[in-house]
């Protein structure tokens, strides 16, 4: 039986980092890949991803034995002595999540900053190695190799592979991963040849995770909130701007100018001096500029005009727009789980290109999660029949647009769920796009989050190319920013920030359930878009089973839940 499933090419990859997870790469393609948040509804978890591995091989019908390899990503300083004593990992779990801030925050920044620099080398591979055979074995794996990828070669993995780009220029940008904090990567025919580094010391990742440690917010969590709070800030100019100062461009690499010790006391020193908006448009110019400028040597030193983007930088939608914009390209691709949580098919995908020679593919979708059976869904509201009413509906799709348009809120539970930091359409919170009113009430009542936080729209392709400037592509991932016309403004007015942008989940009419639900709006209210904000509370990962959705419900205590053919309502 080994032998035979081998025959299709099957690599598990797996990443124990902050936000762990698990995929399955068979055939050169993502056949199912998972978060472990999802599973010990911890946001972001950083343990060893043994649910997701479970999952993962279950959903495939594979026990450990038919597993002939597993790869994995990251073999630094920081993570390898988290692997050889984890508890360190999940103290700092804690720390990071904790919204007060105290002296050790200070003393975290500096042993990250001195520690982050460090490369892999022979004796962090070997204990990386020997801690992730135990927990494997430990599951029930035996007799199969153990592949480690360098965590950039990971990132570029997801962007390049899942691109169904032939030849593309391949960018990775994050905080930090195997000493380096950015990469560029040649790909041609499946090949990844990589270009130029740059180190951590001259992260725009870590510059920008310092800016949101400032603000007493999370790192790696809140930094979309720096993105939205810069939008109440006039831009201003690059002469005032203080922090332009801090970088420059030299022979095709960003560069830090000053200490890192330095540029956080001056860091310090701006916020106290500024309101908090304008602290956080000064460093979103920063990024955006440099990023910008950058690309632009990047294109004209290597002459191509098809790039792939992945690393955590890339979930800054603004910063997206403004290279895509402002960047003579033909065709671009950003992997939708751009962040450390996709370095588990990274990986996967690196070695089945190394291993077998597997090729770029498009990627269609990315519901690689849990989907629940009509029997599934059943069990679990008759656990919870003293708390919420259920009925059987023959049209769902038909149902929720209805209840949208008469100013409801709808809870969307449907089909597989959705892979990474997006909600697309089946695990949602869904609203009409253009009621005011219904906004702040969930982000008061039910999501629990900031005012200043915009909610998203997912649109149809067709209604996309009448309300957005430019359009540029579909894109079902939401990772992308677009201005809509001013003119257009008022049918989203819910669901776009306070400069007139937004996120959209922009989709084709298909038979897909969520594509009909959009249809079925447009039939409404005469446009096929909708507020589409993912299925938590704030600060709790996206929904998985149908009990996590009930729960959320009854939290909540606003909305009704549409979950397959039922519909449920709080008693």
């Amino acid at each position: 039986m080994r032998g035979f499933k081998n025959l299709f090419k099957m690599i598990l990859g797996i990443w124990d980092g902050h936000d762990s997870g698990a995929a399955i790469i068979k055939d050169g393609k993502i056949v199912v890949a998972v978060n472990e948040e999802r599973f010990t509804r911890r946001k972001l978890e950083v343990l060893f991803p043994k649910n997701s591995i479970r999952f993962c091989l279950k959903s495939q019908g594979l026990n450990p034995n038919d597993i002939e390899d597993v790869a994995y990503s990251t073999s630094d300083f920081s993570l390898t002595l988290t692997r050889r004593i984890p508890k360190i990992k999940d103290d700092y779990y804690y720390v990071r999540r904790r919204i007060k801030k105290s002296g050790m925050d200070n003393i975290n920044r500096k042993i990250l900053n001195r520690t982050g620099r460090l490369r892999s080398n022979y004796i962090f591979q070997l204990i990386s190695n020997n801690v992730l055979k135990k927990e494997l074995n430990k599951l029930g794996f035996n007799n199969y190799k153990l592949h480690l990828v360098d965590h950039h070669q990971a990132h570029a993995a997801t962007a390049y592979l899942a691109s169904g780009m032939n030849k593309a220029l391949t960018i990775t940008m994050d905080g930090l991963g195997d000493g380096l904090s950015a990469t560029v990567n040649v790909c041609n025919d499946g090949d990844i040849e990589k270009l130029y580094e740059i180190g951590t010391k001259d992260s725009l990742g870590l510059f920008y995770q310092e800016i949101t440690a400032l603000l007493g917010m999370r790192i790696l969590e809140d930094e979309g909130k720096v993105m939205c709070l810069a939008d109440y800030s006039e831009r201003i100019s690059k002469e005032k701007n203080i922090m332009m100062d801090f970088f420059k461009i030299e022979k095709g690499l960003i560069k830090c100018n000053i200490s890192l010790g330095r540029r956080f006391s001056l860091l310090k020193n701006i916020l106290e001096n500024n309101k908090k908006e304008v602290f956080c448009r000064m460093a979103q110019d920063v990024l955006e500029h440099y990023c910008l400028n950058w690309f632009k040597e990047i294109i004209k030193i290597t002459g191509m005009k098809n790039v792939c983007l992945a690393g955590g930088i890339f979930s800054n939608i603004k910063n997206n727009m403004n290279l895509i914009d402002n960047l003579d390209i033909h065709n671009w691709f950003i992997f939708p789980h751009m962040g450390d949580g996709g370095l588990a098919v990274g990986a996967a995908l690196f070695v089945s290109n190394m291993k077998y020679g597997t090729k770029p593919y498009a990627l269609d979708n990315i519901n690689f999660g849990p989907e629940y059976t009509e029997e599934d869904v059943k069990k679990c509201l008759s656990n919870y029949r003293k708390k919420v009413d259920c009925y059987k509906i023959d049209e769902p799709a038909k149902f929720a647009a209805e209840e949208i348009s008469k100013s409801k809120i709808i809870y969307w539970f449907n089909g597989k769920m959705e892979y990474g930091p997006r909600s697309l359409g089946n695990r949602s919170i869904l609203a009409l796009p253009s009621n005011m009113n219904l906004k702040d009430d969930l982000n008061r009542i039910i999501k629990r989050r900031s005012l200043y936080q915009p909610f998203c729209p997912s649109i149809l392709e067709k209604d996309a190319k009448e309300l957005l400037e430019p359009f540029k592509k579909a894109d079902p991932f939401m990772t992308m920013g677009y201005k809509i016309k001013e003119i257009k403004r008022n049918f989203l007015a819910a669901a776009q920030s306070v400069d007139g942008s937004c996120r959209p989940q922009i989709i084709p009419s298909s038979d897909e359930e969520y594509s009909k639900l959009l249809r079925n709006v447009k039939k409404e209210i005469g446009i096929g878009a909708v507020l589409n904000t993912s299925f938590n509370i704030h600060g709790y990962p996206l929904v998985m089973s149908p009990e996590n959705a009930i729960e959320t419900l009854l939290s909540a205590r606003e909305g009704k839940l549409v979950m397959g053919n039922f519909l449920v309502e709080i008693k």
